[in-house]
């Protein structure tokens, strides 16, 4: 695995960890 597939898996977990944490926090935020 090179650093560039990587650097993208990376960026695309941080995306999927801030939506994840964003819908929570609207979830808290609802009740």
């Amino acid at each position: 695995m090179n650093a560039h597939s990587f650097h993208e898996a990376f960026l695309i977990m941080l995306a999927n960890v801030m939506n994840l944490m964003y819908g929570v926090f609207h979830f808290f935020h609802f009740i």
